[in-house]
């Protein structure tokens, strides 16, 4: 036996014997109580949605049951907001997230403390900067904000914060 050989037997048995590093999408059965509870219309359709999409929904309704009900009205308004903008408007927030994701880590961090200052101003305050914002967008070179590109008050994408207001941290 060469001198790799008990690295490798050591290394294979423990990539067979640790839990798989790809998990399949939990099938109904394997949910906890609180993810079927969220999950309950979605019931007799599990089996047949995408894994990825089941995978997904299952961190979704783990992150649910560990919500505060404040969170919960949050989320809910949240989505209320998503589901009133038109195709156009989701297109522009998924790509300002894309934008910010693309971000080195240090750059993201300084993006999310810009957005918090933010929204510690008061109201009218909060409108001015979006009005300030909205001039500098339909002026020359339209579409590139303050900070290079991210647009919005402090850089962060838009009106208001990351994904044009919709979507806080």
């Amino acid at each position: 036996m060469n001198r790799y050989g008990p690295r490798i037997a050591l290394l294979l048995l423990a990539v067979l014997s640790g839990p798989p590093a790809f998990a399949a999408a939990p099938a109904w059965k394997d949910l906890t109580p609180e993810q079927q509870t969220v999950l309950k219309p979605l019931e007799s359709d599990w089996d047949q949605l995408p894994e990825g999409r089941r995978e997904r929904l299952a961190r979704g309704a783990q992150r649910w049951s560990a919500m505060t009900a404040a969170q919960h009205e949050k989320a809910r308004e949240r989505l209320q907001r998503w589901n009133a903008l038109s195709p156009e408007q989701r297109a522009r927030v998924e790509s300002r997230r894309a934008e910010v994701r693309a971000l080195p880590p240090a750059q993201r961090e300084r993006l999310r403390e810009r957005y918090e200052q933010f929204q510690q101003l008061p109201p009218d305050e909060r409108q001015r900067l979006r009005e300030r914002f909205r001039e500098q967008q339909d002026g020359p070179g339209a579409g590139l904000g303050p900070r290079g590109g991210m647009g919005g008050p402090g850089g962060m994408g838009g009106p208001g914060g990351p994904g044009g207001g919709q979507r806080g941290r």
